[in-house]
This record gives C-alpha cells, sequence and structure tokens, in this order.
C-alpha cells in the first residue's frame, strides 16, 4: 500500500528549508492518494508546518479529513487571516457529512468568532437542520451582520417546525 509508505516517510522528515520541497510533494500525493492514513500526520503538518506545509497540508484535508479535522479548521478560519483562513473555508467547504454539519452548528455558538457570519452562511449553505436553535438566537444578534445572515441561512434550514418562529424573526428583522 502506497498511504502507509508515504505517512512513514513523512513522519521522517522534520519541517527545515531543505526539506521543505519533500514535505509538500508528500503532502500532495497523499491528497491525491486520498488515505485516511495518511490524515494524522496531515493534521499535525497543518498545525505546526512552515506556512507553505501548513498551507498545503489544510488544502489536503479537503481530500483527506473527517470530524477530526473540523476543530483544526475551525480554529484556523477564526485565529487565522489571509491564505491560511481561505484554505480552511475551502477545505470545510469541501467536507461532507453529518458530524462535519454538527460541528458547524456547534460552531454557530462561538459568539468570539469573527468568522461567525461565515459558519452562519456555510450552515445555511449545507442546510444544517441541528444548526435552526442556534440561527434562531443569531437571529437576534446586536450585529447586523449577524442577524441578515442568520435569517437567511434560516430561510435554507428551517423546517415546519421552526417555520412560526422563523416569521416571528423575519417580521422582527423589518422593525430593527
Amino acid at each position: 500500500e502506497v498511504a502507509p509508505a508515504l505517512v512513514a516517510e513523512l513522519s521522517k522528515l522534520k519541517s527545515s528549508p531543505e526539506s521543505a520541497a519533500k514535505i509538500l510533494a508528500l503532502i500532495s500525493v497523499m491528497a491525491d492518494v486520498g488515505d485516511k492514513a495518511a490524515l494524522p500526520v496531515v493534521l499535525q503538518a497543518a498545525k505546526d508546518g512552515a506556512l507553505d506545509i501548513r498551507l498545503a497540508a489544510i488544502r489536503a484535508l479537503a481530500r483527506l479529513g473527517d470530524a477530526s479535522a473540523v476543530p483544526l479548521l475551525l480554529e484556523t478560519i477564526a485565529q487565522a487571516q489571509g491564505e491560511p483562513a481561505e484554505a480552511a473555508r475551502d477545505s470545510l467547504v469541501e467536507l461532507k457529512g453529518q458530524q462535519i454539519d454538527d460541528a458547524i452548528a456547534a460552531a454557530l455558538d462561538r459568539t468570539e468568532w469573527k468568522a461567525r457570519v461565515f459558519f452562519i452562511e456555510l450552515a445555511g449553505e449545507r442546510g444544517i437542520k441541528s444548526a435552526v436553535p442556534a440561527l434562531l438566537k443569531a437571529a437576534d444578534d446586536s450585529d447586523p451582520k449577524t442577524r441578515i445572515a442568520a435569517i437567511r441561512a434560516l430561510g435554507m434550514t428551517v423546517g415546519p417546525d421552526d417555520l412560526s418562529a422563523f416569521i416571528a424573526k423575519l417580521l422582527a428583522a423589518k422593525t430593527k
């Protein structure tokens, strides 16, 4: 199997200017192979590597990632600026599955994150039904951008059980 050999090779390398090209190539090949066995070392590279290595690893998570990659991607989006945040956003959009959706829904309650509007929009785009309670709460936020994003997201996620609450938020939004 190719993946274990690639993982073993990457695990031996230490991040340095001399080994950067080889690390980048290994991460790229592991993403192309798509074997989940590479996920732990790619996650580590996304946390600890030099910027170019971190970026490659974060991008590789779009193909290799599962729910275990979500906390790192969420933190990167919330804490980083520029390319790392963009790469993490792109990877998070690509990941699929209920566990991914649940992690995104849970992130909506972290009101201190500057990227909260992005998470709200993502919950709407993904149609995450479990995010409806957090979206209803966000629709009352003091920040107008957060309120608008939450109302839009609710329009894509709300079900019959929460329809009356959604309508109330829409009517309240017109008076704010």
